[in-house]
């Protein structure tokens, strides 16, 4: 799917835009990326992490998938576009084989929207990102499991979009 901007909208976005303020430095750009944290080991779809306009995304197809939500929304076709949204399934309870407390068990889903149906009523629908040659037998247990709590607790399915490079 492609989608091109006029460069009316394009200046409309540039002028929304807001910018992080950074610091200036006259350290070198190898001795700046040095002190960035560097990652432990591979992500569980070997995806690589992405950021744009200051927003970090956990991987490009998620990037890519905003992008194209927010153009729905513009649109109209979709509205009241959230990303991580959080939802908890399970208060935190005292487990008698650990010492501690265990915190609530949640879920944060990329991204929740309202979308206009055939009857023209509004239903929220609660998205994840995954990996375009993911199949149904790859998804974790603790994914299925969170997602079978999500439709119990709040009634919600998650939709699985599966985006390609």
């Amino acid at each position: 799917m492609t989608f091109k901007w006029t460069e009316e909208e394009f200046k409309q976005l540039q002028a929304r835009r807001v910018r992080p303020r950074l610091k200036m430095t006259d350290a070198p750009v190898d001795q700046l990326r040095a002190t960035l944290p560097t990652p432990k080991g591979r992500s569980k779809y070997r995806v690589r992490a992405s950021d744009a306009e200051g927003v970090f995304y956990a991987s490009d197809s998620e990037k890519r998938r905003h992008l194209e939500l927010i153009l729905l929304q513009r649109g109209g076709e979709i509205r009241n576009l959230r990303r991580q949204v959080g939802y908890e399934l399970a208060p935190g309870v005292q487990l008698s084989f650990r010492d501690n407390r265990s915190p609530p068990l949640r879920y944060t889903a990329d991204f929740v929207y309202d979308e206009v149906e055939d009857d023209g009523e509004w239903s929220t629908v609660v998205e994840d990102v995954k990996p375009q040659g993911t199949t149904d037998k790859e998804l974790e247990r603790d994914f299925v499991m969170r997602a079978h709590l999500m439709k119990h607790i709040h009634g919600l399915d998650i939709r699985i979009v599966r985006m390609g490079k």
